[in-house]
Formats: C-alpha cells, sequence, structure tokens
C-alpha cells in the first residue's frame, strides 16, 4: 500500500507538533474499516491525516463511531501508535512495573514498545500508562522509532522555553527540529512540557510516514522517509529521506536491487536484508531486537556502498545483528585451471560491530572534574565530541580510552563517543545537567548541606 498525503496536509508544515490526545482507553474492538464509521471526524482540520491513521490501522476509535480527535494522547496511546505503525509483536518483561496491570487492554503495547526501546518507565518501576504525554516526551518516541543517531547543529535557542526540555531529551529534540519534522508555536515557543491531542500526533505521523507500502514493486525516487511493512519487491529506487524496513517483516527475507538511500537504511525487522546491484546505501542502522539480521551487499553493492556507507550498531540491538561486505576475491594472473584450484569468485567479509560505553553523572555543579573511562570491543578508534546548550566545546586529551572533564560553566552538556571499526560505529552518549553553584541555596533542604558543600 502506498499512501500519498494530500497536498494540504503537506502545506501544514513542522508547525503540525505546535499546540495541545485522547481520553484514558482506547478499547482494542473500537477498530474501524473507514475513516466515515466516526461521527465526530467530519470538517476537521486534520481529517486527511486521521483517515491516514485509521487506514494503515495505526488508530482506533474511543468507541465504535467516536475518534475523539481532540482528546489528549495517554503514554499508552502513543506507545500503541507506535507499535501498530511499525508492527510490533515481541513484548519484553514489564511485569517490574508496578502500574501496568496484565489483561489491561494496553498491556502488550506497553511491553512491545519496552522491547523496542521506544517507551521507558520512570523511577520507581513505574511507567504511567494513562498519564498524558507531554510533547518532549512524544517528540523522543518517534525519534528512537526513527533511530535519529546523526549529528546536529541545532541548539534549540530559538525557542523562548529551550530551558524547560529535559537534558534526557535535548538531543533527539534537536535532531528531530533539524529535520523539521517537528516546530514550535508561533509565539516562539517549543511547549516541551505541554500535552498533545490524538489528531495533532496523527498530523505528526502521517506527515513523517506518508509513504507507507506493504506488497507489489517500489520504484522510483522519493524525498520523504518510507516505511516498509511486508513482502515488497524493492528496486530502481531512490530514497532521499530514508528507508525504514519495520518489525512486521519478522523473519522475512527482502531484497533491495539498483537502489540509492541518501539517508538511512534502518533495519527493525526481517531476517536477511539483500542489498544488491548498483546499490548506493548512505548508512545502515540495524536497532532490531526481537531476533537477528544480517544485512548483505553482494559484490557489486559493497563495490559502490562499502567506502563511504556508516554502520551503526545500536546498543539495544540483538547483538548477532551484522553488516555483511561481498569483496572480490582477487585472482591469480597465469594461475592454471582445473583441478582442485578453487579459480576466483567472491567471499563474504563479516565486519565486526564496535561497542562503547561509558556513564557520566546526570548531574553535577560548576567547577566539578570527572573521569571517563570507556569499556571498548572490537574498536579500531574513538571520536569524541561535546557540546554545552548545543555549542561545539574543546575537548583536550581525549584517548579511545576516555579522559578528564572539566565543567567551568553552567548548562547542559552533552558528551559523544563513535567507536569506530572499518566503516562500522557505535555511539555512546551522555547528558550532564550543570548547575550553578549559587543556585543550589534553591535546591537543597537545609543550609548546613549547602555549607559544607561550599566549604
Amino acid at each position: 500500500m502506498s499512501l500519498e498525503i494530500h497536498s494540504k496536509l503537506r502545506r501544514c508544515g513542522p508547525l503540525l507538533l505546535a499546540g495541545v490526545l485522547m481520553v484514558n482507553s482506547l478499547p482494542i474492538g473500537a477498530l474501524a474499516a473507514n475513516i466515515r464509521d466516526f461521527k465526530d471526524v467530519d470538517g476537521h482540520w486534520a481529517y486527511n491525516a486521521l483517515d491516514w491513521a485509521v487506514e494503515n490501522g495505526v488508530m482506533t476509535g474511543t468507541s465504535e463511531d467516536t475518534m475523539s480527535p481532540d482528546g489528549f494522547l495517554t503514554r499508552a496511546q502513543m506507545a500503541t501508535m507506535i507499535d501498530r505503525l511499525y508492527g510490533a509483536y515481541k513484548g519484553a518483561d514489564i511485569s517490574a512495573f508496578t502500574d501496568v496491570a496484565m489483561g489491561s487492554w494496553y498491556y502488550d503495547y506497553i511491553a512491545q514498545a519496552v522491547q523496542m526501546g521506544t517507551l521507558a518507565g520512570y523511577d520507581g518501576n513505574i511507567m504511567r500508562p494513562n498519564d498524558h504525554i507531554t510533547r518532549e516526551q512524544a517528540i523522543v518516541v518517534i525519534a528512537r522509532a526513527l533511530c535519529l543517531m546523526m549529528e546536529y547543529d541545532e541548539d534549540l535557542s530559538k525557542f523562548s522555553d529551550a530551558g524547560l526540555v529535559g537534558s534526557w531529551a535535548y538531543a533527539d529534540i534537536c535532531r528531530m527540529v533539524e529535520r523539521e519534522f517537528v516546530a514550535g508555536y508561533p509565539n516562539g515557543a517549543l511547549g516541551p512540557k505541554d500535552n498533545i491531542t490524538r489528531a495533532q500526533m496523527a498530523q505528526i505521523l502521517a506527515r513523517i510516514f506518508g509513504h507507507i507500502h506493504e506488497r507489489g514493486t517500489l520504484t522510483g525516487e522519493y524525498d520523504d522517509i518510507v516505511l516498509v511493512r511486508g513482502d515488497v519487491d524493492i528496486r530502481d529506487a531512490v530514497f532521499n529521506g530514508g528507508l525504514i524496513i519495520a518489525n512486521s517483516l519478522a523473519e522475512q527475507e527482502l531484497t533491495l536491487e539498483d537502489v540509492t538511500v541518501k539517508g538511512n537504511l534502518v533495519v527493525w525487522g526481517g531476517s536477511k536484508i539483500h542489498v544488491e546491484g548498483k546499490s548506493d546505501i548512505a548508512g545502515v542502522v540495524t536497532p532490531r531486537n526481537d531476533g537477528d539480521v544480517q544485512v548483505i551487499f553482494d559484490e557489486k553493492a559493497t563495490e559502490i556502498s562499502k567506502k563511504d556507507c556508516q554502520v551503526t550498531y545500536p546498543g539495544s540491538m540483538n547483538p548477532n545483528n551484522e553488516v555483511i561486505w561481498t569483496n572480490k576475491k582477487p585472482t591469480t594472473p597465469n594461475r592454471p585451471t582445473g583441478g582442485g584450484g578453487g579459480g576466483g569468485g567472491s567471499r563474504p567479509i563479516v565486519v565486526k560491530q564496535p561497542d562503547i560505553e561509558f556513564t557520566l553523572p546526570s548531574i553535577l555543579y560548576v567547577g566539578d572534574t570527572t573521569t571517563v573511562k570507556t569499556t571498548l570491543t572490537n574498536t579500531d578508534s574513538v571520536e569524541w565530541s561535546l557540546t554545552l546548550n548545543g555549542t561545539a566545546k574543546e575537548l583536550p586529551g581525549f584517548t579511545k580510552d576516555g579522559g578528564e572533564l572539566s565543567f567551568l560553566e553552567s548548562g547542559t552538556y552533552i558528551l559523544k563517543g563513535v567507536a569506530k571499526n572499518g566503516s562500522n560505529t557505535d555511539t555512546c552518549e551522555q547528558t550532564v545537567k550543570v548547575i550553578p553553584v549559587a543556585d543550589l541555596g534553591f535546591s537543597l533542604p537545609n543550609m548546613p548541606t549547602l555549607i559544607r558543600r561550599l566549604q
């Protein structure tokens, strides 16, 4: 299935996320086959997006004939929409969460979202499934599903309330803003703590995932992200915005022949993805964690792609995921033929995935210094970067084993280490909120504690 969003919907642009989704239940039995089954959507500003959501199985009604497009979205409902969009089917063990009752309508959806890594809980083993989701939480869920791991230049300083963005969400929101998937209100605010409605989330997802394919042949050129959810013949195609293989492929195999992916090939599903012929892939990300996947480049595709293709192995993926390059086997001139000689041909080369891990405190104070120590596997080198409120900072003295980091200014610091092994990479990113010493008096419970800190 390929669905084009009408031009009226496209013109709404990144302002789709500006504004305030749903009542506290989403009955599984309230699935409608057609948007016309709902009596409260005619003439709604997001009608086309709601139609997209129903047609693609992303959204159901709050009753047999009610969509509740202007109701606030809950965390459970957000998880449900992404699970349905990607066809997630494997759930994590979520028995530790004390507020997710087994047998509730959302139990399996929460388990699937935790398995994918799109949704996480709070301290104290709680999930708060019925809480209204905030804009920053929703943005992060989508960014995780998209596997946005690229460098970014956006620092959010153009938003008047950028300081309200949680440090845990900062990098993902920067990436989503830079890709123009989201933007702020007309008054210049981002509204990270605001809630979001069903209609607004449908509009956002419809804009990002305007091309969904489940069967048939996929050819042509696409500027936006393309999501593949089934057995699709992908050939002679150009994907300028990226290509995502959904969880719903499970153990199927898929072939990409003579394709160009200028963004990333993101693989959430499938047991083997064959990249063949004159295929040029800029990047491969393998987040699949409900099974393992091999992305196998044939000889010609290896020759074209390998030199510049950036391979990223997310830390949460199945450890057996691999990108395999097929290199041409050199032939020896004047070598006799026949007998037991193996001749030419090609041999597959498995490029081992690098892995990098390090930790940082979540909160420090101006003047503090901490030592960063990496844990590395299959790593030739590490490329480090440090930002303060989105602005690049010098990082002297760091080696692949880490280094010493001093915090001389307040703000949000993000330290990123990219482990490299050939063309393959793995990224570890940690965020630290650095607080001015002068601010301590407002956060500590008593003055003796403050005095001890300042001595």
